[in-house]
């Protein structure tokens, strides 16, 4: 976000094609460096072909990216904890992000922007 990494961040992937088997999307969740995977190194469990719109989650406790928390749930927010991603990215129907996957592709770059650009 902003040209710098997103760690620990829930990265959630819906196809754009309404015909599209809709559980064919999947969730991943970023490393400490930003990176993720999706699916086994030689299965055939990564995300299907096709486009999907996605969405991004990261929450910070006392400011540091964390896998705790409440989810979004507000009866079950910590001391501490906000959400670092904008709405924007959050929200099925206003997300700008995308992900175009092929037979053999191997790398989806996210660009989030927290500064109006």
């Amino acid at each position: 976000m902003d040209g710098d990494k997103l760690a620990l961040a829930i990265i959630h992937f819906y196809p754009v094609d309404p015909k599209a088997d809709q559980s064919g999307g999947g969730t991943a969740r970023t490393d400490e460096t930003g990176k993720f995977s999706y699916g086994d190194e030689g299965s055939k469990s990564g995300l299907a072909a096709g486009e999907y719109k996605v969405l991004v989650s990261q929450t910070l406790v006392n400011g540091r990216p964390s896998i705790a928390g409440s989810g979004g749930k507000k009866s079950e927010k910590m001391a501490g904890e906000i959400e670092n991603i904008p709405d924007v990215y959050r929200d099925i129907n206003t997300t700008t992000l995308t992900a175009k996957v092929g037979k053999d592709s191997r790398t989806i770059t996210l660009e989030l922007f927290k500064k109006k650009q």
